[in-house]
């Protein structure tokens, strides 16, 4: 990419957020993190350096999301840096039969997996725009594309993020701002929690899991303008063929 520039990327205290941060410092971009865990995002920072930024919040809560934007502001201001990209990645997962789902668990997905991405967005929307061409690359899922049994309230709302990105592609295609999604299957991340990945290695057609890193050189091709400048409102599905 010919430009240097910041991303933001949510989530990005381990697995796919941070590989993906890692790829774009890889690529001499700056990278402004995002997550609840203050010592996850300092460890990323001790791995990258100086091009890494972090602020630990909750972007659940709409008074977090605005303090951390004016953080990005003035991150964007001290290093005189076009905003390129935003990466929303930032998510939870709950694997529960529906009918012992509660308004509660819906609630935390709607607000992690959903509305965390769409109030950020909309909030540095301002940036993106002075920084044009820029883009947003939201992390769904392939549960968003085909779901599985006990896991309603995450597949629901992944698919709603497909839908939202869909229509903002839409919506900003004319302003140079390209919205695009990645839905991975079963990455090795710490979201899946004590879930042994051996075990998951039969439902893969290509006979395992995925690494954070196969996901990082997604984005990296959905975020670089030089290779996918005509690329917007995609849904790139990198998930071992587990969704056929």
């Amino acid at each position: 990419m010919s430009r240097v520039g910041i991303f933001v990327v949510t989530g990005s205290g381990s697995g796919i957020g941070q590989s993906i941060a890692s790829k774009l410092v890889a690529q001499g971009h700056f990278v402004f993190g995002i997550g609840r865990d203050s010592s996850k995002l300092q460890k990323t920072s001790e791995k990258l350096g100086s091009n890494f930024h972090f602020s630990s919040a909750d972007l659940s809560e709409a008074k977090a999301t605005h303090r951390v934007v004016l953080e990005i502001r003035s991150w964007i201001a001290e290093k005189q840096l076009p905003l390129l990209g935003l990466v929303n990645n930032a998510g939870v997962y709950d694997r529960i039969a529906f009918h012992l789902t509660s308004d509660a668990i819906w609630e935390r997905h709607f607000h992690t997996n959903l509305m965390s991405a769409v109030r950020l967005t909309r909030e540095l929307y301002p940036d993106l725009q002075r920084a044009r061409p820029s883009s947003v690359l939201n992390i769904s899922s392939s549960l968003g594309v085909r779901p599985v049994s006990h896991t309603s309230a995450y597949s629901a709302l992944k698919a709603a993020m497909i839908n939202w990105s869909h229509s903002l592609a839409l919506e900003w295609a004319s302003e140079t701002i390209r919205v695009n999604c990645i839905s991975p299957g079963i990455v090795g991340t710490p979201i899946h929690g004590d879930v042994n990945h051996e075990s998951m290695k039969s439902y893969q057609p290509l006979g395992r899991i995925g690494l954070p890193e196969e996901i990082a050189e997604a984005a990296w091709f959905l975020l670089n303008p030089e290779v996918s400048a005509w690329t917007t409102g995609t849904n790139l599905i990198v998930d071992g063929g587990i969704s056929l």
